[in-house]
């Protein structure tokens, strides 16, 4: 079967809870849609776009990363109570190329350390205050993470920080 439970209290089932950080964009809006294809309840956040794959979009629209984490700390022990989530998967994120030549390679490099390096942190800490035992934190790194970038400073080094954060975890 694809349907997925743990047991509550007094032995009742609940549907597993994930949260799917970027869950707006082309890659959030089908792995939610994944999640709920197997019966789990997704909370989606984006702060750019609606998750509509989602059973819950949570609403986070701050600017800064940091008030970004607090608002969305706050909406999850708004919509969780005391209960525990099963899964948080950070799929935000983009893609940016520059050399240390190119004139947008800052603009470029910050984009890409806001999408990526920020939203893995913030679901790090998301994970850590409610995450259950066992349960599972995706965040995204890629292979441009382990060797040179030249063509694509922005990018390589976003993922290594991505991948850096994982190893550390």
């Amino acid at each position: 079967s694809n349907l997925h439970l743990t047991r509550g209290l007094l032995g009742m089932s609940v549907a597993r809870r994930v949260l799917v950080l970027g869950a707006g964009g082309q890659l959030g809006r089908k792995v939610c849609d994944v999640f709920k294809a197997r019966q789990w309840q997704t909370l989606g956040v984006d702060p750019h776009a609606a998750a509509q794959g989602a059973s819950q979009f949570l609403k986070v629209n701050a600017s800064s990363p940091e008030d970004q984490c607090k608002q969305l700390m706050s909406e999850l022990k708004l919509h969780l109570a005391n209960d525990r989530l099963d899964a948080v998967v950070n799929v935000a994120g983009g893609f940016a190329m520059g050399a240390a030549s190119d004139a947008s390679v800052v603009a470029n490099t910050r984009a890409m350390i806001e999408s990526s390096v920020y939203t893995s942190v913030i679901a790090a800490h998301a994970a850590a205050a409610v995450l259950r035992p066992g349960g599972l934190l995706v965040l995204p790194g890629a292979a441009a993470a382990l060797s040179a970038t030249a063509w694509s400073l922005p990018y390589g080094a976003s993922k290594v920080a991505v991948h850096h954060l994982v190893r550390s975890l």
